[in-house]
């Protein structure tokens, strides 16, 4: 009679790791109002999961797999930002890290008009002065002059003095 024997092993399975993830931020400066929009490329396929971009403590975005990237607020203050974007991990792929930059500039992009009503006054009457055109949001103050004379300061979200 033949004897059998069975043998047996084991193994284990790891998360993977070996992958190069990259973050990027498009346009690398915006002006205020405008959105960017922050990537990720190397992330492999088939990972599933989130990538979150913060910066210092503040969460910009976040996009879920398969989708590598998401929009920023088009109301982020101007400044310089360092970005990380943290890619979470699942069951089959390791989380990974990625930084990049982008900056946000003052709006430039509108027109400021004033007014004064009325046009004409006799001496000792005010006359309220005005300005349109801000951009909604903005924020500080108008100062109105004639020559080195303030005339009056509207502080926003007011836009009319006397």
């Amino acid at each position: 009679m033949r004897s059998h024997f069975l043998r047996s092993t084991s193994f284990t399975i790891t998360q993977a790791s070996g992958y190069t993830m990259t973050a990027s931020a498009t346009p690398a400066s915006a002006a205020y109002g405008n959105a960017v929009t922050l990537s990720v490329s190397g992330v492999p396929g088939a990972a599933t999961g989130t990538v979150t971009f913060t910066s210092g403590s503040t969460t910009l975005c976040t996009a879920t797999l398969p989708a590598t990237s998401c929009s920023t607020s088009a109301t982020l203050i101007p400044g310089s930002y360092t970005v990380i974007a943290a890619y979470s991990g699942d069951g089959n792929y390791t989380g990974s890290t990625a930084t990049t930059s982008f900056t946000v500039t003052k709006s430039s992009g509108y027109t400021m008009t004033a007014a004064a009503a009325p046009s004409s006054v006799a001496y000792g009457n005010s006359v309220t002065l005005s300005a349109s055109g801000l951009p909604a949001g903005a924020t500080g103050t108008v100062t109105f002059t004639s020559g080195s004379t303030t005339l009056c300061t509207a502080t926003l979200p007011a836009t009319s003095c006397s």
